[in-house]
């Protein structure tokens, strides 16, 4: 069986790796963002798999509606790690799409019915870089208030 943490950190890797490599895909260059890129993305994906898994072993960052019914765990990683690397590499979305693709249909051929689709939800709405970015600043600082 497929480890979808594992895949979606290796596709996280690769977008990493091209963004620092291609000069038209530049968006997370240097240690500070790339850092941040990659955490945005480890938060997501564990955010995701606790709300599905639940229990006290397995405590959300983030506290948003339940997950919708018949959702798995590897699903709602998938769901998390696709919406999160569109969102902070705009310039890859053509491959986080064939990414996504091979992702389905691996876990098809598993016999193995998924139920996410893109922009189903599975991570709160309340997780987006923006939000991030004003709790932590742009560079993962948190902005001191001049008061």
């Amino acid at each position: 069986m497929m480890d979808s943490i594992l895949f979606w950190n290796a596709v996280a890797l690769e977008a990493d790796r091209v963004s620092h490599s291609e000069p038209d895909k530049r968006e997370q260059n240097g240690p500070t963002l790339s850092s941040r890129a990659l955490a945005i993305t480890h938060l997501a994906m564990y955010d995701a798999y606790a709300g599905v898994t639940g229990g006290a072993g397995f405590p959300r960052y983030l506290s948003p509606a339940p997950p919708p019914a018949g959702a798995s765990a590897r699903d709602a990683v998938a769901g998390a790690a696709y919406t999160t690397l569109i969102a902070l590499y705009k310039t890859q979305k053509d491959f986080f799409d064939a990414q996504l693709s091979a992702f389905n249909t691996f876990m098809e051929r598993s016999q193995t019915v998924l139920p996410f689709k893109p922009g189903m939800g599975l991570i709160p709405r309340r997780w987006t870089i923006r939000n991030t970015e004003k709790r932590f600043g742009r560079f993962g600082q948190k902005e001191s208030n001049p008061n």
